[in-house]
């Protein structure tokens, strides 16, 4: 036979060939967020001898599946698990996958004619199969487990291990605190994306080449913590624990003579073990040794007994020998702790003879959560006492007193706070983001930097990675002039990969405060980048959003540090931590900072220092001078600057760098999608890949489908290709901001506006500049402002801005004289200005334009022929209002009446008009030229 199938390595022998329907393709053009793989239509396959063992005898309706776990075959086929698949033709590999059974068709007059519907899946489908429905925290993350302390926080970060395990980066989670004060507890790891995508890679079996993921951009990505503290996880939780009895009754005896007697069995030596994965107790001392830095509760459960006996003849009453008994633990540092207690009487009542009768206790009890650093110890200890007796007498014999810790007594401790401490360990696989699939991680990743991937036929397993920009022509260039069939139509569809009017590329959105707050202002997600086309005819829009969220920087008034803040923030303006999306990150290192910051620890080993850098990460590689960012788009606003100097951003964003050429392509008026049919045979599918070029006629073109390829079927095939046009290289740029207005980068994208570093809520002075209130900002390039509300913002060498009672108020740098009073979001433009309850207020010197109707008389005099037109917004102006015409040379002439509107254009007649007159306007309530 021509075709061969290799079902899980096994060769299945067919009773004739295998009519299989190939669709090979890579993602689809039309979809810039799909990463489809090659697939077949059904195939089906006949019974026989091996294909049936194979399947386990699945066929048979009796028959059970006894494969439980994860791995298929073990011991026979479960159809939910993967099974490989390769498909040959004339001995050259067609199709390399997996197998998936669909169905069995079975003929009821002849139950030994089988047949089995199944399809092929290959490409990217095989590692999302084999990574299934798994989380990120399943994975083995174990290598990179770690002492969460200030010592290893800090030595993260001058660490150049970039893309291996974690960094401890300055991240506000809630911090609330002076900005210059920053304990251990307040740093959370982040994780570096390339650990994720190695550790994914290596649990589903799989390998990659990929010049992107070796990259040293791509090794400083990282994923920052997302939950709302550390905790540990159950594994850990587990770890930590013991549960340990007395298998034989404790006994105690000693002579008592009427006088004060304690004793104590110290420690309480509970000898067998139920439970102690990390030894941590030890049955021979009676001991716990805490392993981990921690908060625990011991609990104890014991029945005791007391027992009184005499030797010899009493020849006075015994009333009353009264008893305390207690347990208490004690702790290495703390001392003793108490736990339970009890008081009864070993003799209850008038008695010549004491017998035998024993008095029982049971004692249980909770400690309170005791923190423990790793080291510390801690046993439980008995204690009796007993003070005097009443009527008290005897002959020849003491009383003997006998106390029993019975069989069964449990000691065992319980965390009461799953909180990490400080000298905890980090187990790194509860540090990733709780519910995120790996398969959905790593299609994110392909989608946000628009990658591409096919598997490589000389290596099993391996997937060749990359951008769309380095994937595509890499391989061959083949010429299928030759074997293109002309006796078929071709199909030139122009812009036939274009889909929509406009294509969206975002982060998703999140709902911590830096977030929503740009969101509400701007309508859109902080960094998304919005490509609109022109076309009369489609109206929808394609929207590409990946499973991470965006992370503003922010800005400190009161220091220059600039660092990413991820919270909630109540109406009080407390900061609250908050479980948050996904993010991505870029790990700077550490920066410097002019403004010293205290780095406290709660172990003395590790005193607190001063600290002349910080550890930045954000979505630029650097905040004052970026060159990439990891934005989609430039955002409209952002919320920091360089207190000591300019500010730069870049338009260097994974739209520009990794999306825009694609999008070109397809979106350009003269791309063309071609449709044709090609004689392909087993061998141009065995040499063909998917970052060929294809020549045909004197043009190249992308290949982005093979449609129901038959390796047996010598006629030719449906062929979907991508003319190529070699678009405008983007070439990155940077600009220097200065908040005041937007300017255009080279592809005519806005640098940010707004800007500022943002206060926190005191009371701060920012050169002369009295600033109260939350998140103001107020240049210290500035002048003799005073600014009180909130979200305000005053820009660089403004003078004389004062913003009372006002929210969202945004003056440009380089004005003076504006004064805003309860008025909320609005952006102020030019100075001598005033809004009182978000009206604009005319002021003096208030220019308008004139349209003169007008004639040079004598002298040099203009004399009126018609009316003059005045110009201005007449939102501004009111019945009664007085306009001027005020003379250059000096001398003001007034007019009142003449025609003046309120919703339409403002005119009057004047009979005579000074040479270069100029037009002013004053409202009547307010100045007065």
């Amino acid at each position: 036979m021509r075709t061969e199938l290799f079902l899980n390595n096994t060769r299945v022998d067919m009773m004739e060939e295998v009519q299989a329907s190939l669709n090979l393709m890579i993602a689809d053009i039309r979809d810039p967020k799909s990463r489809k793989g090659s697939f077949s239509k059904t195939i089906k396959l006949p019974a026989s001898k091996t294909i049936d063992k194979l399947l386990g005898g699945i066929f048979d309706i009796a028959e059970d599946i006894q494969t439980t776990g994860i791995i298929n075959f073990v011991p026979d086929f479960n159809p939910n698990l993967k099974c490989t698949a390769i498909l040959y033709a004339d001995g050259l590999e067609q199709f390399n996958g997996i197998m998936r059974l669909l169905s069995i068709d079975r003929d009821q007059q002849n139950f030994a004619k089988i047949i089995y519907n199944v399809i092929l899946t290959g490409d990217v489908s095989n590692i999302y199969s084999a990574m299934s429905d798994k989380k990120l925290t399943e994975l083995n993350l174990s290598q990179y487990n770690h002492t969460y302390d200030k010592a290893t926080q800090q030595a993260t970060w001058t660490s150049v291990n970039y893309g291996n395990g974690y960094v401890y980066p300055m991240i506000n989670y809630g911090h609330n605190a002076n900005s210059n004060a920053w304990h251990v507890s307040d740093f959370l790891p982040a994780t570096y994306l390339k650990t994720y995508i190695d550790a994914i890679f290596l649990d589903a079996g799989f390998t990659y080449t990929s010049t992107f993921f070796d990259s040293a951009f791509f090794k400083r990505l990282i994923v920052p913590y997302a939950g709302e503290g550390l905790t540990l996880s159950p594994s850990q939780v587990t770890s930590r624990l013991f549960d340990a009895e007395l298998s034989a009754t404790n006994t105690t005896t000693l002579p008592f003579t009427n006088a004060y007697i304690q004793f104590n069995v110290s420690p309480i030596i509970f000898n067998t073990e139920n439970s102690d994965p990390s030894n941590q107790y030890d049955p021979t001392t009676g001991i716990f040794t805490a392993l981990n830095t921690g908060f625990y509760e011991f609990f104890l459960y014991a029945v005791v007994e007391g027992l009184c006996s005499v030797a010899g003849t009493i020849n006075a009453p015994v009333s009353l020998i009264p008893c305390s008994v207690s347990i208490d633990l004690v702790h290495s540092n703390l001392g003793t702790i108490p736990l339970a207690s009890a008081n009864f009487n070993l003799v209850n009542g008038t008695a010549y003879v004491i017998g035998s009768t024993i008095y029982s206790q049971t004692l249980t009890g909770t400690s309170p959560s005791i923190h423990m650093f790793a080291g510390e110890t801690m046993y439980a200890k008995y204690t009796v006492t007993i003070i005097s007796v009443t009527n008290f007498n005897y002959s020849s014999a003491p009383l003997v007193i006998q106390h029993n810790i019975n069989a069964g007594a449990d000691f065992e401790n319980r965390i009461s706070n799953t909180t990490i401490q400080q000298g905890g360990a980090i187990d790194m696989s509860s540090v990733a983001p709780i519910d995120i699939k790996q398969a959905d991680l790593f299609s994110s990743v392909m989608q946000t930097f628009n990658l591409f991937c096919e598997i490589d036929k000389t290596t099993p397993n391996n997937l060749i990675i990359d951008t769309y920009d380095d994937f595509y022509g890499t391989g061959s260039k083949r010429d299928w002039t030759k074997k293109v069939d002309v006796s078929k139509t071709m199909t030139i569809t122009p812009m036939g990969a274009l889909d929509a009017r406009r294509y969206k590329i975002k982060y998703s959105d999140d709902t911590d405060y830096w977030n929503k707050f740009y969101k509400d202002k701007w309508q859109k997600s902080y960094g998304e980048k919005n490509v609109d086309i022109i076309n009369d005819f489609l109206k929808n829009t394609n929207t590409n959003e990946v499973l991470f969220a965006p992370t503003p920087l922010i800005g400190e008034v009161a220091t220059d540090r600039i660092i990413p803040e991820i919270y909630s923030l109540g109406n009080s303006g407390v900061q609250t931590k908050v479980k948050s999306k996904m993010r991505l990150l870029y790990w700077g290192g550490t920066l410097a900072t002019v403004n010293p910051w205290n780095y406290y620890s709660s172990q003395s080993s590790q005193p607190s220092t001063l600290e002349v850098v910080y550890p930045y990460c954000g979505h630029v590689d650097n905040p004052i001078t970026p060159t990439l960012d990891l934005c989609f788009g430039v955002p409209s606003e952002i919320y920091y600057v360089n207190p000591y100097g300019f500010t730069s951003y870049t338009n260097n964003n994974l739209y520009n760098k990794y999306h825009s050429k694609f999008i070109e392509e397809i979106t350009d008026r003269n791309s063309k999608l071609i449709v044709l049919f090609i004689y392909l045979n087993p061998l141009d599918i065995f040499n063909i890949s998917f970052r060929d070029l294809i020549y045909i006629d004197n043009h190249f073109y992308r290949l982005q489908k093979i449609i129901d390829y038959n390796p047996i079927n010598p006629q030719s095939t449906k062929v979907e290709l991508l003319k190529i046009k070699n678009g405008v290289p983007y070439v990155a740029q940077s600009k220097q901001i200065d908040f005041s207005v937007d300017t255009l980068f080279n592809n005519n994208d806005r640098t940010p506006l707004g800007g500022g570093n943002i206060g926190r809520g005191d009371l701060m002075n920012t050169g002369n500049n009295s600033v109260i209130g939350s998140d103001n900002y107020v240049s210290k390039t500035s002048s003799g402002s005073i600014v009180g509300g909130e979200n305000n913002r005053v820009g660089n060498n403004a003078k004389m801005v004062s913003i009372l009672n006002s929210s969202g108020v945004a003056v440009l740098g380089g004005l003076s004289n504006v004064s805003v009073i309860n008025t909320n979001d609005v952006t102020i433009t030019e100075s001598n200005v005033s809004y009182i309850d978000g009206v604009r207020m005319m002021g003096k010197n208030n220019v308008f334009t004139l349209t003169q109707n007008a004639t040079i008389g004598s002298a040099g005099i203009y004399l009126c022929t018609g009316a003059i037109t005045v110009t201005m917004d007449t939102k501004f102006i009111t019945t009664g209002d007085i306009i001027q015409i005020k003379r250059s040379a000096g001398g003001v002439v007034t007019i009142s009446g003449g025609g003046i509107t309120i919703d339409g254009a403002a005119t009057f007649t004047l009979n005579t008009l000074y040479d270069s007159a100029t037009l002013y306007y004053t409202g009547t309530e307010y100045l007065i030229i």
